[in-house]
């Protein structure tokens, strides 16, 4: 059973990829934070919904919620501006190798049993991501594509850090409770960083609400799942899953949905890149 949630996890996951380079393909002019916003609405309705009127926010979770949300607006705004900036490709792959942070914590503070198998997934995913980066100057993403991801990675990384954290310390409990806060908090930063802009905020959630309302509600449905696979499986095994499940989806999505140009080399990369999460998983 919970390999079928894992194949549905990594399913919603790279939907959130794929809706999100929609819009940015369909919208002459892309409104990531708008879009982050809405993204955010819905996947915190989402959780309300689950929850119905069972909701009660215990406040031992509050501070937990809070780290949650500020790294899930890092994450989320981060990737949303990367996929905008640059190839869906890169982005995705970056964001997928994030969950080495968590993968890390699991093997250093948890301890979860890491064989010599891991430390060749691990030399192998420094191989990938030299492999997927070598190419000329032309072509290759800017600065702003790299403060993005940047950003992205660690605020990914983190959130699923602190999320880990927090159903550890309440023994599984309170799922729904602390991601309806934590969205809230991050609902709340991010209402205040479009306030700020001060730009046409109508327009912009205008032509943004659909496919970030679809993203999410994938959204949503991935961190719940998260949540319950993390009682089932190690971390050090989970998230490197993730990482291959992801990377494998968004790869053939580039390469034959948007018919994005990688060279043989790149390819190479991402192969051995799913070789590494492999080994990680012996």
């Amino acid at each position: 059973m919970r390999y079928i949630i894992l194949v549905i996890a990594v399913a919603v996951m790279s939907l959130q990829n794929l809706f999100t380079k929609q819009y940015n393909r369909k919208t002459d002019r892309p409104d990531s934070l708008s879009y982050t916003v809405v993204s955010t609405f819905a996947a915190l309705v989402f959780f309300c919904v689950l929850s119905a009127r069972s909701l009660q926010i215990e406040p031992r979770i509050l501070p937990y919620a809070a780290g949650f949300g500020i790294s899930y607006v890092a994450a989320f705004a981060g990737l949303n501006s990367a996929i905008g900036e640059g190839p869906l490709s890169y982005s995705a792959l970056v964001n997928a190798y994030s969950l080495i942070i968590p993968t890390m914590y699991g093997i250093v503070i948890l301890k979860d049993e890491i064989r010599a198998t891991a430390y060749i997934g691990i030399a192998l995913l420094c191989l990938s991501i030299f492999l997927i980066n070598k190419k000329s100057e032309e072509g290759k993403p800017g600065r702003k594509w790299l403060i993005y991801i940047l950003i992205a990675f660690v605020g990914n990384g983190m959130a699923s850090v602190i999320q880990k954290m927090q159903q550890l310390k309440f023994a599984g409990a309170y799922k729904n409770e602390f991601m309806t806060a934590a969205l809230a908090v991050a609902l709340v930063t991010l209402a205040a960083m479009v306030l700020f802009r001060k730009k046409d905020i109508k327009s912009g959630i205008r032509g943004c609400w659909k496919y970030a309302s679809l993203t999410g509600v994938a959204n949503g449905m991935a961190n719940l799942l998260t949540m319950i696979l993390g009682a089932l499986i190690p971390s050090a095994i989970l998230f490197p899953t993730f990482s291959a499940g992801t990377m494998t989806v968004m790869l053939f999505a580039s390469l034959f949905l948007y018919k994005e140009r990688l060279s043989r080399v790149q390819i190479a990369g991402y192969a051995v890149g799913i070789l590494s999460i492999c080994a990680l998983n012996l």
